[in-house]
């Protein structure tokens, strides 16, 4: 063991904030006084937080026996956190980091020349256990193993456009052949909301049989970005070598979402033989309101990628792909989303859900979940929930519609509206806010899939694209 342990740590390569020993050794001395007290704590105030999921057997444990010891627990904790914190706000305060995120290379990474990349993105709400039952899903650390479980069982890439036209075969392409009970070959997984470093980093751990690069802890931390408090939850696993990367904040945000460092997380990745992709993982603010602030986001994105792609894409490198997978709070038919439908980003990229702005194609389903509907026993079952997703009089009872008209916390208790007088049928369960565009100037769309395999474990669905390079 003590072997594999220096052989593993001998391939390792391992970049923080900024260089140098000392700032490695601030980062784990932070982590051991500040994550103790926070899970402590979490634990402590997730006992007066109920989900659906718990009955009354499980409240009574919870308040009889971890409550007192979590009491004991916290005030034993505290004076390591509140010094573990002094310790931090001091150093990111007075610092400039040389980067904005940290990351971790093992030797063993895919270098052979592809001819084709599978990207996924899923947000995987992996953060301080109140938060997640203010969404009505409980039990982070056990959602954190069974996430890694449903990594590992992935199946094949997925291949099931065909075609040589505009839009291959999408108009006979059925959600039979895009809807799946397990995820498909991912060759980069763009995650969002892991906002806790002890869970990025039991991530990595976990993944690192499948992937050999790892970007995260990923966010600037400043009180004009996020008031010195969560990063931007972005975690990026990849086969192949990352090159570069940087992170770009949004700056048009409201009362909480300030305290969230908000953005797009721009890389540069080696696919061999002087190729290089760029891969952007985004996600824009939840519950804008009134105001527009995810049409700003996306502005800043654009910008974000030229200004990047400018300065690290070299004269003798060849760009084979450009990719932006995420969360982007916004659909394709609601009608307070209609407009960002018609933003530069939709020309410039290509999202293959889209027949048109404000019409997905019949193969898509919706990506965002009802919350009250998460740890039922029909979705709660990656085989059954799977064939609640492909059937279009039930999925609207567990996804959300695409008739949203504000973005609000209502859309987190919200009943369908489906069947009423004045509602669109088409829209039942079509809410698709997670989605993966690219350039099609440079690559071929080969399949895409929606997959149920993260059911329980999250209020979304994982999106899994596959596609070849053309040059």
């Amino acid at each position: 063991k003590l072997i594999l342990l220096d052989s593993l740590l001998q391939e390792m390569e391992l970049k923080c904030r900024k260089d140098g020993l000392l700032w490695i050794v601030f980062e784990v001395t932070t982590l051991l006084l500040l994550s103790p007290f926070l899970h402590t704590s979490s634990l402590l105030i997730s006992v007066f937080i109920p989900t659906n999921q718990c009955n009354l057997t499980k409240r009574i444990f919870r308040f009889v026996m971890i409550f007192p010891a979590a009491v004991v627990l916290v005030k034993f904790l505290l004076p390591y956190f509140m010094f573990g914190m002094i310790l931090w706000l001091f150093a990111v305060s007075t610092s400039s980091p040389q980067r904005n995120w940290n990351s971790i290379s093992l030797g063993r990474q895919s270098r052979i020349a592809a001819e084709k990349i599978s990207v996924g993105t899923m947000n995987v709400l992996l953060g301080l256990e109140p938060f997640c039952r203010w969404q009505n899903i409980s039990g982070v650390y056990k959602r954190l193993i069974n996430l890694y479980r449903a990594i590992d069982g992935q199946g094949e890439y997925v291949e099931n456009i065909r075609g040589t036209g505009p839009d291959g075969d999408l108009h006979t392409l059925s959600k039979e052949e895009t809807v799946h009970a397990n995820l498909r070959q991912m060759d980069v997984i763009c995650f969002q909301e892991v906002h806790d470093r002890v869970f990025a980093l039991l991530l990595v751990l976990l993944l690192r049989h499948r992937y050999s690069s790892f970007l995260l802890d990923v966010g600037d931390n400043s009180w004009t970005v996020n008031r010195f408090l969560l990063g931007s939850g972005h975690l990026v696993a990849s086969r192949y070598p990352v090159l570069d990367a940087k992170f770009f904040p949004f700056t048009q945000k409201l009362t909480w979402q300030q305290a969230v460092s908000y953005g797009a997380l721009v890389i540069k990745l080696d696919l061999g033989n002087k190729r290089i992709g760029i891969l952007t993982n985004l996600h824009t603010v939840a519950f804008q309101g009134k105001k527009d602030l995810i049409g700003p986001a996306l502005d800043e994105t654009m910008e974000a990628i030229h200004k990047f792609k400018e300065e690290n894409v070299m004269k003798n490198e060849i760009l084979v792909f450009d990719c932006i997978a995420g969360d982007f709070n916004a659909d394709n038919m609601s009608p307070s989303d209609v407009e960002y439908n018609k933003h530069q980003i939709f020309e410039q990229y290509h999202d293959v859900c889209m027949r048109k702005p404000g019409i997905d194609h019949r193969f898509c389903i919706g990506t965002e979940l009802r919350q009250l509907k998460i740890g039922t026993p029909e979705a709660s079952n990656p085989q059954k929930f799977c064939l609640i997703l492909k059937n279009d009089r039930l999925r609207y009872l567990y996804v959300l519609d695409a008739d949203v008209k504000e973005h609000s916390m209502e859309l987190m208790v919200v009943p369908s509206r489906i069947g009423e007088e004045d509602s669109d049928s088409d829209a039942g369960g079509m809410r698709r806010i997670d989605r993966i565009l690219v350039d099609e100037n440079l690559v071929t769309i080969r399949g895409i899939s929606f997959s149920s395999a993260l059911t329980g474990l999250t209020d979304h669905i994982p999106v899994v694209m596959t596609f070849a390079f053309k040059r």
